[in-house]
């Protein structure tokens, strides 16, 4: 099977699913958003000359392939990794101090997504099984699951079947008090979303799924009590009350939002972008809902699709990127200051930043990764993954912040695909010893 013959198939499965390679902060710190699905096309189409049957694994990764923020944690004792391919429907724990895998943690029929609740005790794995007679593509033959793991034990419990079924998320959280996940899905699904994309919410313990209604397409962000989410969509950023579903006016920004960051403090930042190429942030107070003014962000020669945004953990600095450039925004000041120039080539794709806000990483689905100092707002010397091995799944900070964790793969023609969990020292920018995995790496959630 040809590479464009693969696209062609990984973009019908999407049902048309608009591709936005946005980032967004949780709690104003930086994490992984829809360019996850990008980097998972990418990697599934380094290895088009496999068989389909060898591809059906990675395609039913694909579909589920949701965009969410990895948890804050904290502590700097020892600390695992779970990790999930997209070949094998499996979880498998790496003790990062040693680097040795433990027993896999299964679940039902093909993995989706895992997301960890706050305090990083426990792991939701989201799965599927497809129906008799059914297929990967379409979300009505499918029956979808959501397993509780211990991070104590490293134990399942007994999966819950989803009723409302779950097609295909492009934002998945989990509630602050860890009791809720709130998730976008683009529907239609059974009986739940009827057109465009709806907020679920769904009971961690019972698995009961609730629909909150049509707020816009994504991203979204929840304020640290809980208590509200803001959605992005076409008619600027919507707030929803979570308590009662209610959904209140939206709130305006200049041109098309794309990103949102909500954060401590009664403040949610809202990035846009206008059709000559200028981007706004906006900032939203979450306590009267309403918008101040617009910080603008010059276009720096080129109209290029916003592909990054985060704000650092004290508030005072957001990151724009786009293209090949990151702006600086200061947020006390109401200025942009001057952009930070990453690889022409490679452009920004992913804006995964360090816990203490000292440093990111632009993390295309390449052959090295660029970081960047956000006290110096410059980029510093590239590092190169191993030989022959490129970034396919999405970049962990290990709880302390002093370790970058990469999945990557060799690319090779195979049933199955090596892969590669690759440290990075964040002081150093230097490589340490690479944890082999089986399959190719889809995702990776470290907890304490």
């Amino acid at each position: 099977m040809d590479e464009s013959r693969l696209r062609a198939l990984l973009e019908h499965a999407a049902t048309g699913e608009p591709v936005m390679g946005q980032l967004v902060s949780n709690s104003l710190r930086a994490g992984k958003r829809l360019a996850r699905r990008r980097r998972l096309e990418a990697a599934a189409a380094s290895v088009a000359g496999v068989a389909l049957i060898a591809l059906v694994p990675a395609v039913a990764g694909i579909l589920g392939a949701t965009a969410h923020r990895a948890p804050a944690t904290t502590g700097r004792g020892p600390a695992t990794a779970y990790v999930w391919s997209m070949i094998a429907s499996e979880i498998v724990p790496i003790r990062l101090s040693s680097g040795t895998a433990l027993a896999p943690v299964k679940v039902p029929g093909y993995m989706t997504d895992l997301v960890a609740a706050p305090g990083g005790r426990a792991l939701y794995a989201f799965s599927y099984v497809v129906q008799p007679r059914g297929d990967l593509v379409n979300p009505r033959s499918k029956d979808f699951y959501m397993t509780r793991i211990s991070t104590v034990t490293r134990e399942a419990a007994r999966p819950i079947r989803l009723v409302a079924g779950v097609a295909q998320f492009s934002e998945l959280l989990i509630a602050p008090h860890g009791a809720t996940a709130y998730a976008l899905e683009f529907g239609p699904i059974k009986n739940f979303c009827r057109s465009g994309y709806c907020l679920l919410s769904i009971n961690l313990a019972t698995g009961a799924e609730r629909n909150l209604g049509d707020a816009g397409s994504g991203p979204f962000g929840l304020t640290p009590d809980g208590r509200m989410a803001y959605v992005v969509g076409a008619a600027g950023v919507t707030p929803v009350d979570l308590a009662t579903g209610t959904r209140l006016p939206a709130i305006r920004v200049p041109g098309r939002a794309w990103d949102i960051a909500v954060g401590p403090g009664g403040k949610a930042y809202v990035v846009s972008q206008q059709s000559n190429g200028e981007a706004f942030v906006t900032p939203i107070s979450t306590a009267s809902n309403t918008a101040g003014t617009p910080i603008p962000v010059p276009a720096n020669g080129d109209t290029a699709t916003l592909n990054g945004f985060m704000v650092t953990p004290d508030g005072r600095t957001a990151y724009v990127g786009a293209g090949d450039h990151i702006t600086p925004v200061g947020l006390v000041t109401g200025r942009a200051l001057e952009p930070i120039t990453v690889d022409a080539q490679a452009q920004v794709v992913w804006l995964p930043m360090s816990p203490d806000g000292r440093l990111a990483y632009d993390v295309p689905h390449a052959t090295w990764i660029q970081p960047i100092s956000l006290v110096s707002n410059s980029a510093l010397a590239p590092v190169f993954l191993p030989r022959g091995y490129s970034e396919t799944a999405n970049a962990a900070f290990s709880p302390s912040g002093r370790v970058l964790y990469l999945g990557a793969s060799d690319g090779s023609i195979a049933l199955a695909p090596g892969g590669l969990i690759i440290p990075v020292n964040t002081a150093t920018q230097r490589l340490g010893k690479a944890i082999k995995v089986t399959n190719l790496p889809a995702q990776i959630v470290i907890v304490p």
